[in-house]
């Protein structure tokens, strides 16, 4: 039988008119089968946020794997790079590439102290201070368009 069925078998007991004995019998029987329900949903919940570790894990693994193949590209790269302005060479073809050194668009490099107010954008940000607003409320204050809310949440141990 499926969780919501017994919740709804759960609470048309609640609002049947039955005797003691008879109402105490049946309720017995669907709290059983109500926490074993709970108790296999819990055990699969359980069984998933172990996966996810497991896969966070290997995420990381794979990601330093990736970087560290990443960053000897790049080394590579760099190394392939000044051996051919060392030789002047500026393009190498062979069977399986061509190599060759090119321009990259030009690029703007400012010094440290630069300021110039004809290149200068003003950015203004605010930020809600939010555990100001949380001490506030919780100390009676009224502060208009904010609330305190109280949710609720599973916890499986």
């Amino acid at each position: 039988m499926r969780m919501y069925e017994l919740v709804g078998m759960y609470n048309e007991l609640l609002e049947m008119d039955l005797d003691d004995g008879v109402f105490y019998d049946t309720l017995e029987g669907l709290e059983g089968d109500i926490e074993d329900k709970v108790d296999n949903i819990a055990c699969i919940i359980k069984e998933l946020n172990a996966d996810v570790e497991a896969i966070k894990k290997e995420e990381k693994r794979l990601a330093d794997r990736r970087a560290a193949k990443e960053n000897k590209a790049r080394r590579l790269k760099a190394y392939l790079h000044q051996s051919m302005c060392a030789m002047d060479k500026n393009k190498i073809e062979t069977a399986r590439n061509l190599i060759s050194i090119r321009k990259n668009p030009a690029k703007v490099v400012l010094v440290d102290d630069f300021y110039n107010e004809d290149y200068a954008e003003v950015i203004e940000t605010v930020k809600i201070d939010k555990n100001k607003i949380k001490e506030d409320l919780k100390a009676g204050k009224v502060v208009e368009g904010a609330k305190l809310e109280q949710g609720t949440s599973l916890n499986i141990k």
